[in-house]
C-alpha cells in the first residue's frame, strides 16, 4: 500500500469561484493512492489522467471541495517535477437544490434533460434557465440568447451560494424564448409534438399536407403568446385537425353565455351536421376533417369558438 503524507503546514489554493481557500494543517489525513495488491486508486489516476489530457480547468460541485487538498497535494508533485503547466485551476460550482431545499438528485425529474425535452422545453429556454442557477448576465435581466451568454459568461462571476431549481420559473423563461422565435420556426418546432399526438401526418414540416400547413400558419400566431411548452400544442391546436363529430356541448361553459349566443351556437353546429356539441370525444377513426377549421378561420370571434372546450 502506498500512502501520501500530507504536509505539516496549511494548504492554500485559489478557487475560481470562491477565491482563496485554506485548509489548516492536520485537518486533512494522509491518503492512499495504491492498494496493497498494486492497483492504483482514483486519487492517483485522476490527476495523472488530467495531466496526460492537458486539462487546464476542473469545474465540479462544491460537495467535492473537501477532497481538493489531496488533489492539490498530487498536483504539487507535478509542479516540483518541472511541469507547472500540468496543474489545473479549480472551481467548485454552487449546489442546486430541489423540493425542500435538498440537494437535487440525479434521479429527480428536474435532472432529466430528456424529460424536459419531452415536455416541450426548447434548447434556448432551458440553457437560459440553467445558466441562471448561480450566474446572471446583468441586473434585472433574466432572458438572453445562447450567443449573449457565451459572450458574457465568466466563471469568476458565478455566485458561490446554492440555487433552487424552480420549475415554474424555468417554464416562464422557456415561454419568453418561444415568443422570440419567428412564426415559421415556432411552427417547425411544434410539428413533432402534434405528430406524436396523432394530429399531423408527419413529424417533418416539409412533408405536411397543404391543409395542415394552412392551419398551422394561421393558428400558430394565436397560441404563440400563450404557450409555455411545446408539449401544450396538442391541447391548444389539436381540435383544429379533428372532425366536427368529435365534439359535443359543454353545458356548464355554455350556461355562462347569454341566451341568444347559446341558441346561435346550437344552430350553427346543427347546420354543420354535428351531433350538437363542441366538447372533444374520442374519434371513431378516419382522417381528420376540415369542416371545423374552415368555419373557425372565417369566423374567429364566433360564440361557438368561445364555448369550445377541447
Amino acid at each position: 500500500m502506498i500512502r501520501v503524507r500530507m504536509p505539516d503546514e496549511d494548504i492554500t489554493f485559489t478557487d475560481l469561484i470562491r477565491g482563496e481557500i485554506t485548509f489548516r494543517a492536520g485537518t486533512v489525513p494522509d491518503f492512499v493512492i495504491v492498494r496493497g495488491n498494486g492497483v492504483p486508486l482514483y486519487t492517483l489516476v485522476n490527476p495523472v489522467d488530467d495531466a496526460l489530457m492537458r486539462i487546464t480547468h476542473v469545474l465540479r460541485g462544491e460537495d467535492l471541495l473537501s477532497s481538493t487538498p489531496a488533489r492539490s497535494r498530487c498536483t504539487a508533485t507535478w509542479w516540483t517535477s518541472g511541469s507547472p503547466s500540468l496543474v489545473p485551476e479549480f472551481g467548485h460550482m454552487p449546489m442546486v437544490t430541489g423540493e425542500g431545499n435538498k440537494k437535487l438528485s440525479k434521479r429527480a425529474p428536474e435532472s432529466n434533460l430528456f424529460l424536459h425535452r419531452e415536455r416541450g422545453f426548447i434548447r434556448e429556454g432551458l440553457l437560459n434557465y440553467l445558466a441562471l442557477l448561480g450566474w446572471s448576465i446583468g441586473p434585472d435581466r433574466d432572458v438572453f440568447t445562447p450567443e449573449e451568454m457565451v459572450a458574457a459568461f465568466d466563471i469568476r462571476d458565478v455566485n458561490p451560494n446554492s440555487s433552487r431549481f424552480d420549475l415554474k420559473k424555468a417554464e416562464a423563461i422557456n415561454a419568453d424564448h418561444l415568443r422570440m422565435l419567428p412564426v415559421g420556426e415556432f411552427v417547425a418546432r411544434m410539428v413533432p409534438y402534434l405528430h406524436e399526438s396523432g394530429h399531423l401526418s408527419s413529424a417533418d414540416p416539409q412533408d405536411l399536407t397543404p391543409h395542415e400547413e394552412q392551419v398551422l400558419a394561421e393558428a400558430a400566431p394565436l397560441v404563440q403568446t400563450r404557450m409555455n411548452l411545446l408539449g401544450e400544442a396538442p391541447a391548444m391546436l389539436g381540435f383544429l385537425f379533428e372532425d366536427d363529430h368529435g365534439y359535443e356541448f359543454d353545458e356548464k361553459a355554455l350556461a355562462k353565455a347569454p341566451r341568444e349566443r347559446r341558441r346561435d351556437s346550437r344552430r350553427r353546429h346543427r347546420r354543420a351536421g354535428g351531433p350538437g356539441g363542441l366538447r372533444r370525444r374520442a374519434p371513431a377513426g378516419g382522417s381528420p376533417g376540415e369542416g371545423w377549421w374552415t368555419r373557425w378561420a372565417s369566423s374567429r370571434a364566433s360564440p361557438t369558438a368561445r364555448c369550445a372546450s377541447p
